[in-house]
C-alpha cells in the first residue's frame, strides 16, 4: 500500500505540473523516476563520457533543470564539472532560439575537451589585473568581454572585467629555482621579443584559417594558441616569483614592471585571437565583434601633481581579431572615476585634453594627461572609449580596462599620504588581513622611492641600498619575511616624512642625489663609518626617533675614541626661514669641515664613500660662500656643538 500510495502521489505531481507548464527542480528522487539511470549507458557511449562522469555527485549538478527539456544537444553545452551552463535557463525552452553549432564540433576530444586545453566557454585568462608584477595573486591578466555586433545601426558597448588591486594568494609552487634574477629578467625579455613575431604569425595564419578553414589548419592553430598561452603563464609567475623572492637592483625593478605590462598585453591579445577562433567549432549568438581597447603602457601608480602634465604617457592600443575589419575609428574620450564626489563648485572638466586622436594605422594613442582637479586624496583612475565602425557598417562603442590607481594632489602637503595610500593598496590590496613577503615590498617600497625623488628608473644616482633596506626591515618589521598592515603603518608614519622633505624641502632632493645625506643607518653604523676619520669629517643621516628629521654626526679632536663622534639633531630653526637651508646652515658651522660622501653601484650594490671638502661642494653645487660672522650655539643631540680642537 506505502509503495502504491508512493507511486501513485508521483505519477499525479507530473501530471499535474505538466498540464499548468511549471518546471519544477530536478531531484535525484527525480532523475531514478523519470529512468534516466537506464540511458546512462546509452549516453556514455554516445557521448563518449569517461566512467565515472555519471557518478553519484555529477547528479547533484543537475538539480535546477527540468528533466523534460534535456535534450542531447544541450547536454552537449552543459559543464557538469561545476554545475554551470554555457546557456542561459531561457535558452533551455522551446520557443528560444537555440545557437547553431559549428561545422567543427568534431575537433573536441573524447572527454569533451578541445585539443589545445582551452576552456571553450570562458575566459583563456580567468583571473584579473594586480597593478604590480609582484601581487599576492601571482600570474593574473584581465579576461575580455567581447562586444556583440550590432543589428542594423544599434549600438552595443564592451566593458571589460575591472581590473582589481590584488587578489590574495601566493605563489608557493613555482616549477625551479632561480639563480639569479637579472638573468631570469634577461631571458624573459628575449622571450617575449620573439612572441611579438610569433603573436604577428598566428594573426596571418588565422586570417587564413577563418575564411578557409580546415580540419589540420584549425588542429595546428588551436595548438599554437596553447603552447604560446602555456608559455606567456610561466613567464608572468617567474616574474610574480621573483619579485617575492628576490630584492631587485633598481634598474631591474623597471625592467620588471614594464615587461609584466607587455606580457600582460600579449596575454589578452592572445586571448582575444583565441576566442576569435572558436567561432568556428562554438558561434555566439548573437555574434560578437571581437575587438578591445586596452591600456598597454601606464606609469601608474603614482601620485600626480593638479596641472603637471605626466612624464610618461599612458599608451592605449586598439586590439583587433584577425578577421575584424576596421574602417575608421573615433577620437579616444578619457574619462576619471574618482572613489568620492568633488565638493561643490569643482570645475566639471578634470582633465585638460578629454580627447586624443589614436593613429588608425598602428592603432595606438599616447596621451600626456593633464588633470585639472585633485582627487581628495582619495585613489582614481581613468578609463578610455571610443567609436569604432567596421567595413560592413556597423558601428561598435568599445571601453577600455581601468587603470591602475593613482591620487591626484592639489599641494604638497597631501603627498605623504597619498603616496602611502598608493603604497599599502598596491602591497596589501583592500585587505587588513593580507601578509605579503618583504622582498615583495622591498621592491614596491624602492620603486616608489626612486619616484617620489624625481629619479631615472633605469639610471637612479641614490636609490635605497641593500644596507638601508635591511635597516629598514630589522627596524620596523623586527626582519620578519613577512609583513603586515600594522607594521607598514607604523613603518609609514616614520619614513613617509622624511620621504616628503626629501621631495619638496630646497636643496635637500640635490644633496641626496649626490650622496651627500648618508641615508638610512642607525647612529652605531654612522660612529662606525666616522671612527677613523679626520677631524671635521661628517655625514648627514635621517633620524631614527624623530621622523621627518635629520642628524648630523661629525668628528672632534678627543683623545677618548669613544666620544670623538658627536651626534647633532638638526632643528627647524636651524634651517628653515628665506634664506636659511641645509647647506647654508653647514657653511656656517665651522665644525663642519669635510663631507663624509656616500655612493652605490647600480649593479652590485658595492658602497663608496669619499670625504671631500664642504666648502668645494657648498660653493659650487649649491652657491653658498663662507661668512664670517662667527655662528651662535646650537642645540641638539650635543647641548652644543663641539668645536673641532
Amino acid at each position: 500500500f506505502l509503495v502504491f500510495t508512493h507511486f501513485f502521489a508521483k505519477i499525479s505531481r507530473r501530471f499535474f505540473l505538466s498540464m499548468t507548464n511549471i518546471h519544477p527542480p530536478v531531484t535525484k528522487e527525480d532523475t531514478d523516476f523519470l529512468g534516466l539511470e537506464q540511458n546512462l549507458e546509452s549516453l556514455q557511449s554516445s557521448y563518449n563520457f569517461q566512467p565515472d562522469f555519471f557518478s553519484e555527485s555529477n547528479f547533484e549538478n543537475l538539480e535546477g533543470m527540468d528533466p523534460n527539456l534535456l535534450y542531447d544537444d544541450e547536454l552537449d553545452n552543459y559543464d557538469f564539472s561545476n554545475g554551470n551552463s554555457s546557456i542561459s535557463q531561457a535558452e533551455f525552452y522551446p520557443d528560444q532560439p537555440q545557437a547553431k553549432k559549428g561545422k567543427f564540433m568534431n575537433f573536441f576530444q573524447p572527454d569533451g575537451s578541445n585539443f589545445s586545453g582551452f576552456n571553450t566557454q570562458g575566459s583563456l585568462f580567468h583571473q584579473t589585473n594586480p597593478s604590480s608584477p609582484f601581487s599576492p595573486g601571482g600570474v593574473s591578466t584581465p579576461s575580455i568581454n567581447f562586444p556583440v555586433l550590432p543589428q542594423q545601426t544599434e549600438n552595443t558597448i564592451f566593458k571589460p572585467q575591472p581590473a582589481l588591486p590584488h587578489i590574495v594568494g601566493s605563489i608557493s609552487s613555482h616549477p625551479k629555482v632561480v639563480e639569479a634574477s637579472s638573468h631570469e629578467l634577461n631571458k624573459i625579455e628575449t622571450a617575449f621579443h620573439n612572441q611579438s613575431e610569433e603573436l604577428k604569425k598566428i594573426r596571418l595564419t588565422q586570417h587564413h584559417v577563418l575564411n578557409n578553414p580546415t580540419e589540420d589548419d584549425y588542429n595546428k592553430l588551436i595548438a599554437d594558441h596553447g603552447a604560446l598561452k602555456s608559455r606567456i603563464d610561466q613567464q608572468l609567475q617567474t616574474l610574480a616569483q621573483l619579485g617575492r623572492t628576490y630584492i631587485f637592483a633598481p634598474h631591474e625593478i623597471h625592467k620588471a614592471f614594464y615587461l609584466h605590462q607587455d606580457l600582460q598585453t600579449q596575454s589578452m591579445q592572445l586571448e582575444l585571437y583565441h576566442q576569435e577562433l572558436l567561432q568556428l567549432t562554438a558561434p555566439s549568438n548573437p555574434p560578437r565583434c571581437y575587438i578591445a581597447l586596452v591600456i598597454i603602457q601606464q606609469p601608474f601608480p603614482m601620485v600626480i601633481t593638479k596641472t603637471k602634465a605626466l612624464d610618461d604617457p599612458v599608451v592605449v592600443q586598439l586590439m583587433t581579431g584577425a578577421n575584424v575589419d576596421v574602417q575608421s575609428i573615433s577620437p579616444l574620450q578619457i574619462v576619471v572615476n574618482m572613489e568620492s564626489l568633488p565638493p561643490k563648485g569643482t570645475p566639471t572638466k578634470n582633465i585638460e585634453n578629454e580627447t586624443e586622436i589614436m593613429d588608425e594605422s598602428t592603432k595606438l594613442a599616447k596621451c600626456h594627461i593633464k588633470f585639472l582637479n585633485g582627487t581628495r586624496k582619495n585613489i582614481a583612475n581613468i578609463k578610455f572609449n571610443m567609436q569604432v565602425q567596421l567595413r560592413n557598417g556597423s558601428t561598435i562603442a568599445v571601453e577600455s580596462n581601468p587603470s591602475s590607481p593613482f591620487v591626484v594632489i592639489t599641494n604638497e602637503c597631501q603627498f605623504e599620504e597619498s603616496d602611502g595610500l598608493l603604497l599599502k593598496t598596491e602591497s596589501f590590496g583592500n585587505s587588513t588581513e593580507t601578509q605579503v613577503p618583504w622582498a615583495l615590498f622591498g621592491n614596491l617600497l624602492q620603486r616608489h622611492f626612486l619616484r617620489a625623488t624625481r629619479q631615472d628608473p633605469v639610471k637612479p644616482q641614490r636609490f635605497l641600498s641593500r644596507q638601508e633596506l635591511q635597516y629598514l626591515s630589522a627596524k620596523f618589521f623586527g626582519g620578519n619575511p613577512y609583513i603586515n598592515t600594522k607594521m607598514y603603518d607604523d613603518f609609514w608614519n616614520w619614513f613617509g616624512k622624511g620621504l616628503q622633505k626629501l621631495r619638496y624641502q630646497r636643496h635637500l632632493h640635490t644633496m641626496w642625489q649626490q650622496g651627500l645625506i648618508y641615508g638610512y643607518v642607525p647612529r652605531e653604523s654612522v660612529t662606525a663609518a666616522l671612527m677613523n676619520q679626520q677631524v671635521g669629517t661628517f655625514l648627514i643621516r635621517m633620524s631614527e626617533s624623530n621622523p621627518g628629521a635629520f642628524a648630523i654626526g661629525y668628528v672632534i679632536n678627543e683623545s677618548d675614541p669613544e666620544k670623538r663622534v658627536r651626534h647633532y639633531l638638526i632643528k627647524n630653526e636651524d634651517v628653515w626661514g628665506p634664506k636659511k637651508t641645509l647647506p647654508d646652515f653647514l657653511m656656517e658651522s665651522n665644525q663642519f669641515a669635510h663631507f663624509l660622501r656616500i655612493s652605490f653601484d647600480l649593479g652590485s650594490g658595492i658602497e663608496k664613500h669619499q670625504i671631500i671638502g664642504k666648502d668645494i661642494v657648498l660653493e659650487n653645487q649649491f652657491g653658498i660662500v663662507v661668512k664670517k660672522e662667527n655662528n651662535a650655539p646650537i642645540s641638539g643631540y650635543d647641548p652644543n656643538l663641539m668645536q673641532l680642537s
